[in-house]
C-alpha cells in the first residue's frame, strides 16, 4: 500500500520519462507488477530485484539500534544495479512526493561541484557521541546516489571485512560525512516534526498512513492529496489536456447496435488494478480449506461487513472504486476491528463511463487464493452459521473421489430485511413455513434445478441435473476456470461461468444442511446503469457467441440439461 502511494505521488508531479528500480520481496514485486501492467502507464519502465537475496550479503552487525539492513543495501546499490545506470535518487516507501523529482536531479551537479558522491537531509552529526544516535542525524529515506563515483572509489564494498562492528559503524559515519553533499531540508520533512522546516515541503516522511491522514486534516497548506486522478497519473503532465475516449456510457446510445458494439469495447478497457491493497499471502490450515471470493462496490460496505461475521475463513475480496473510497473503507474496516490475517482485499479503480467489470473483478479475487478450494459467493447473500467448517469437511468427503465436483449451497431470500436470520436449518424450515423466507427467485429458472423439494427432507447430499440457466454458488477447486470478462454489469456474468462447468463435465452436488439467504437491498448505482438494450446485449453474447465456442472446445453434446431422478450420496457431512 506505501509503495503504491510513493510510487501515485511520483507519477503526479513528474514532467519527464522515468524508470523505476523496485528493490522488494516476491509477494510485493508480483503485486506492483499487476498494477504496473495494469496501469498501462507511458515513458515508464521498471526493474526488480529480490531483497530477500539482497539481505542474505549484508553484514550480520547491521541491525536497527545502529544502522539497518535495508540501509546497507543502499549503500551497496553500486554493486547491485546494472553498470549502465550511473545516478540514481533512491525514495523509501514512507514517503510521500510533492514535487517534480526532475527537480531534485539537478542537486547532482552539486555533487560533482563538491566532488562528493552522494547526498541526502542530515542534521548536524560533527559532534555524534554515539552511534545510537545516528539514524537520528542521516536520514536516508531520500539519498542522491553518484554509483559512478561509489564504484570508482569502491565506497562501502569492503569496509566491513576486518574490523569490529563498532568499529564499521564509526567508518560508516565518517565515511558518509566526508563524502555527502546536505540537502535542503526540505526534501525530507518529517510529518512528525512539520515545522523544523520552514520551507516549501518537498517530499514528506511518515510513519503510518493513518498518521499521514490526521496530518493532513491538521495541516491543509501541505497541500498533500491521496486521490490521485489515475487516469492521468498515465501520461505526462504536457499531455493530461488530451481527451479522454468517450465511453459507452458518455456517448448516446440509441441502437441496439450501438450498445452491443460498445459493449464489446468496454471489455477491452483495462482497469488500474491493486492486488492485496490489504493483507498478504494466506496459507492454507490444511488440504481441505477454503477462500470465500466475492466482489463489491464501496457502496455496499455494510453489507460485506455483516458477510464477513457469518464467515470466519479466509476470504478474497475485490472492491471497486477510487481512491477517497478505498481510504474511507479501510477507516471504517478498522473502526469495526473487520481487519484479520486471513483476510486479502484488492482494489480495482474505477474508470468513468465504464461498466461494471464484474467478472474481471472475481478473477481479480481469484488469482490470489492460496486454498486448494473457494467459495464463489454474490456479496448479498450471508453464509449460515459454521459454513466454512461445514465447507472444508465436505469437501474432504466429496471432492477428493472426483475433484470435477460443484457443492451447490442453496439460496433463499428473505422477504423483510428484519428478518432473523436463521440459527440452523430447522429454523428456516419454520421461516418457510412462516412465509417469511422462500427459495431464491422461484419465479426464475437459475436456482430451480437445485430442487428446494428434495432439500427440505435431505439428510445426504445429492447430485441434481443441470439445466440452461442454472447458476448456483459453489464450492469448487480453486484451479478451476477463470469467469469471461466479456460479461459485463447485469446479466449472464455468472450463468457463464457455470455452464462452462457443465460444459467441462462437473457433477453438481447440492450440500442438505447450510444455505444462504439473500437479503432485500436497494439496486447500486452501477446496477441501474445497465438498462435498456443492455441485458439484450448480453444475453445475446451468451447466447452466440459464447455457448458456440463452447460447443466447439467441449463438442456438441456438453450442454444438454440432464434429465431423469436426483442420486443421493451416502455420505453423513457432521
Amino acid at each position: 500500500k506505501q509503495s503504491a502511494m510513493v510510487l501515485k505521488s511520483v507519477l503526479f508531479y513528474r514532467h519527464s520519462p522515468i524508470h523505476f528500480h523496485f528493490i522488494t520481496n516476491s509477494a510485493d514485486q508480483k503485486v506492483l507488477e499487476t498494477m504496473l501492467s495494469t496501469w498501462q502507464l507511458l515513458s515508464v519502465s521498471c526493474s526488480f530485484y529480490s531483497i530477500e537475496n539482497l539481505l542474505r550479503t549484508v553484514p550480520k552487525f547491521l541491525n536497527k539500534k545502529f544502522f539497518t539492513s535495508y540501509d546497507g543495501i543502499k549503500l551497496m546499490l553500486g554493486s547491485i544495479l546494472p553498470l549502465t545506470v550511473e545516478k540514481v535518487i533512491v525514495l523509501d516507501d514512507n514517503v510521500v512526493v510533492l514535487s517534480d523529482l526532475q527537480q531534485l536531479w539537478t542537486f547532482f551537479d552539486v555533487i560533482k561541484a563538491e566532488r562528493k558522491t552522494f547526498s541526502f537531509v542530515s542534521n548536524t552529526c560533527l559532534h555524534l557521541k554515539s552511534t545510537e544516535h545516528f539514524r537520528e542525524c542521516f536520514r536516508a529515506n531520500v539519498m542522491l546516489l553518484d554509483l559512478v563515483e561509489m564504484r570508482k572509489q569502491s565506497i562501502f564494498f569492503k569496509f566491513w571485512d576486518t574490523m569490529s562492528p563498532q568499529a564499521n559503524v564509526y567508518k560508516i559515519i565518517k565515511t558518509l560525512l566526508m563524502y555527502n553533499t546536505l540537502l535542503p531540508c526540505e526534501w525530507n520533512v518529517r510529518l512528525t516534526n512539520i515545522q523544523e522546516c520552514s520551507q516549501k515541503y518537498r517530499i514528506i516522511e511518515y510513519k503510518t498512513i493513518d498518521e499521514l491522514i490526521l496530518k493532513i486534516a491538521e495541516y491543509p497548506s501541505l497541500n498533500i492529496t491521496l486521490e490521485y486522478d489515475n487516469f492521468l497519473l498515465k501520461y505526462l503532465p504536457k499531455e493530461h489536456g488530451r481527451k479522454v475516449e468517450s465511453s459507452a456510457l458518455e456517448r448516446k446510445l440509441t441502437t441496439y447496435e450501438d450498445v452491443c458494439n460498445n459493449l464489446k469495447e468496454q471489455s477491452q478497457v483495462q482497469f488500474l488494478t491493486h492486488t492485496f491493497f490489504y493483507g498478504n499471502s494466506y496459507t492454507p490450515v490444511d488440504e481441505y480449506d477454503v477462500t470465500l471470493i466475492t466482489q463489491l462496490t464501496m457502496d455496499r460496505i455494510r453489507t460485506l461487513h455483516n458477510l464477513l461475521l457469518h464467515w470466519n475463513g479466509p476470504a478474497s475480496i475485490t472492491m471497486y472504486g477510487d481512491e477517497s473510497e478505498k481510504l474511507k473503507v479501510m477507516q471504517y474496516f478498522k473502526s469495526f476491528s473487520l481487519l484479520r490475517p486471513n483476510l486479502v482485499i484488492h482494489i480495482v479503480y474505477r474508470k468513468p463511463g465504464s461498466y461494471y467489470p464484474i467478472n474481471y473483478l472475481r478473477n481479480v479475487a481469484a488469482s490470489a487464493v492460496t486454498t486448494p478450494y473457494v467459495f464463489l459467493i454474490d456479496l448479498d447473500f450471508m453464509p449460515s452459521y459454521g459454513l466454512y467448517s461445514y465447507l472444508r469437511k465436505a469437501a474432504e468427503l466429496l471432492m477428493t473421489t472426483n475433484p470435477r465436483r460443484a457443492l451447490v449451497v442453496p439460496a433463499f431470500e428473505a422477504f423483510m430485511n428484519n428478518t432473523i436470520y436463521p440459527k440452523d436449518k430447522p429454523t428456516l424450515l419454520e421461516q418457510m413455513k412462516e412465509l417469511t423466507v422462500q427459495p431464491f427467485h422461484p419465479y426464475f429458472k437459475g436456482h430451480t434445478p437445485t430442487n428446494y423439494t428434495k432439500w427440505v427432507k435431505a439428510s445426504y447430499p445429492y447430485v441434481t441435473n443441470w439445466a440452461k440457466d442454472y447458476e448456483p454458488y459453489v464450492l469448487v477447486r480453486s484451479n478451476v476456470v477463470r469467469y469471461d470478462q466479456r460479461f459485463m454489469g447485469y446479466g449472464f456474468n455468472k450463468i457463464s461461468h457455470l455452464t462452462e462447468l457443465r460444459a467441462q463435465g462437473y457433477e453438481f452436488v447440492v450440500l442438505p444442511d447450510p444455505f444462504l439467504i439473500h437479503y432485500p437491498h436497494p439496486y447500486s448505482e452501477d446496477r441501474l446503469k445497465v438498462v435498456g438494450f443492455f441485458k439484450v446485449c448480453n444475453k445475446d453474447l451468451y447466447i452466440t457467441t459464447y455457448l458456440n465456442e463452447l460447443r466447439d472446445i467441449y463438442g456438441k453434446d456438453s450442454l444438454y440439461s440432464q434429465k431423469g431422478k436426483t442420486r443421493d450420496i451416502m455420505i453423513k457431512i457432521e
